[in-house]
């Protein structure tokens, strides 16, 4: 997983020339990435940042939302926070959305995004601008089925219902006391685990609205939530070890934090690969197609 991401510098280099020549970064509202034999569509809602929106094939209303990444962290108490509003330079080829935008001048975040029928496929690498190596390297990656607030504002109603009005804390009690206690779990490359912190008792105003609690494991590959109908799930999944956090009444979403890198030097980079998406089918079958197209290079 660390350095030498030759798909990843290639596309790097095209980025680099296409901004300083012929093609130009879309305007808000524009930019996507769509395949007239039915691929995902993609739109930033905040301009020219790591913040998409996702439209499936033949859907009016977006999927889900994904932040790439929210946060980053490393030597266990440092992070950079909001990442997603970072502005960078994004151009669209035929294949795939590449974009680059540096963090606070500490970190360089590289993302090509590969969109599919039903899901996205993911590989963003850093690179370390510090002077100093940073130890347990991880991007917190935050993956939602509504956009609240947003311009416009929207919701997943396979995952929340229509009583649910288009508010944040509606949507995050319900996702908190209903979607998830028994739903939400993580994928081990074993075994499927819940993730909520009290699935017994998810009563949100016992609560802080951001409350979660870290998986004690480095052990996680993914994490799905069934839909209301038990047909379809939303999940997200990396090829590398992560941690999780326990579901929140702050907003319906997920967060896993996939470890980039153990050790990463001074002027070094380290990537990892993923896929957010919704899938039609159960767990088991999840498992099979996370652990073809993501893990089967690690076996």
């Amino acid at each position: 997983m660390e350095d030498q991401g030759r798909h990843l510098i290639q596309a790097k280099k095209l980025l680099q020339g296409m901004l300083c020549g012929v093609l130009a970064v879309m305007p808000f509202g524009s930019l996507s990435a769509i395949d007239p034999d039915g691929r995902a569509s993609l739109v930033q809602q905040t301009p020219s940042c790591s913040d998409f929106d996702v439209t499936l094939p033949g859907k009016e209303a977006p999927a889900f939302r994904v932040l790439l990444p929210e946060h980053i962290s490393w030597d266990e108490d440092e992070k950079l926070s909001g990442l997603h509003t970072f502005p960078g330079q994004w151009v669209e080829t035929t294949d795939h959305l590449s974009g680059a935008f540096v963090c606070d001048g500490s970190f360089e975040i590289s993302v090509i995004i590969d969109p599919k029928e039903t899901e996205i496929l993911i590989e963003m690498e850093i690179r370390n601008l510090t002077r100093g190596t940073c130890q347990d390297l991880r991007a917190n990656i935050c993956a939602s089925v509504n956009h609240l607030p947003g311009e416009p504002s929207w919701s997943n109603r396979d995952f929340v219902p229509d009583s649910v009005p288009l508010n944040r804390d509606l949507q995050g009690r319900y996702w908190y006391e209903e979607a998830t206690p028994q739903s939400l779990k993580a994928w081990t490359g074993a075994s499927w685990v819940l993730m909520h912190a009290f699935p017994d008792r998810s009563n949100a105003n016992t609560v802080d609205r951001y409350f979660f609690k870290a998986g004690e494991l480095d052990n996680a590959y993914a994490c799905a939530v069934e839909s209301r109908d038990g047909k379809k799930l939303f999940y997200q999944a990396w090829n590398a070890p992560c941690l999780y956090w326990s579901p929140f009444p702050g907003n319906a979403c997920t967060h896993l934090l996939p470890r980039v890198a153990s050790s990463l030097e001074p002027g070094r980079t380290a990537r990892v690969k993923g896929m957010v998406g919704v899938f039609s089918g159960n767990r088991s079958e999840l498992a099979q197609q996370i652990r073809s197209e993501l893990l089967v290079s690690m076996e």
